[in-house]
């Protein structure tokens, strides 16, 4: 079982006050942002990491504190200032940084059309290093991915040529949130022409042009 959480990027943090939580942006001055006492401790948590259904859970049936942290989520989404982690029940796999305001993995995941067994990696896919850390990035996908497993990373490489993976188990299970992300897809699906015309350089720098071009 996977478990997307949000998480404030790396250089943003969350500080609570007495009408509220300071948002700190590296370089920048703190941004006020005035919640109850209630909503401001919960909110702290996203620090670390929380998913929807943990922040519904902790406001319990406070509708107005509900309302007040996922109005939050929602601005720090707006201004690129969150990423998701993907956890499993050994830890964290990896981390989504998303580039758009809308980026919702568990929406993409409702709605998958294939109830896939095989996976082939895209071969817009592109794996570069960071730092300590290896990304995983295609223009075609709606975030970039930092992996921070060293069984997600093989199964990646595995994936360069078809794969067909134990239905079920936890690297099925990842490829297929990679296909809703695509950066992986269905061997045996024809390429559209349309698709078929793009060069990887090409298709990649038309991407990096529009970089976070839908945050607002």
């Amino acid at each position: 079982m996977l478990d997307f959480r949000w998480r404030c990027r790396d250089g943003v943090s969350l500080t609570s006050r007495s009408d509220g939580v300071d948002v700190v942006l590296p370089g920048r001055p703190d941004v006020p942002v005035p919640l109850s006492s209630e909503a401001a401790r919960v909110a702290v948590h996203l620090n670390h990491g929380m998913s929807d259904a943990a922040i519904a859970d902790v406001a319990g049936d406070d509708i107005a504190t509900s309302a007040r942290l996922f109005r939050l989520k929602h601005w720090l989404q707006e201004h690129g200032l969150l990423v998701v982690d993907l956890y499993c029940s050994r830890g964290r796999l990896a981390s989504l940084r998303p580039h758009s305001a809308t980026f919702d993995p568990v929406l993409l995941a409702a709605r998958r059309t294939r109830n896939s067994t095989s996976w082939r990696l895209s071969r817009f896919a592109l794996l570069h290093r960071e730092g300590e850390w290896l990304v995983l990035e295609c223009p075609e996908a709606p975030c970039d991915i930092v992996l921070e497993d060293r069984d997600i990373t093989r199964w990646i490489h595995d994936s360069a040529a078809s794969v067909e993976p134990e239905p079920g188990s936890l690297q099925a299970t990842v490829l297929a949130v990679l296909e809703d992300l695509g950066f992986v897809e269905d061997p045996g699906a024809e390429e559209p022409p349309a698709r078929r015309m793009w060069e990887f350089h090409d298709r990649l720098f038309h991407r990096r042009t529009r970089y976070y071009a839908d945050f607002r």
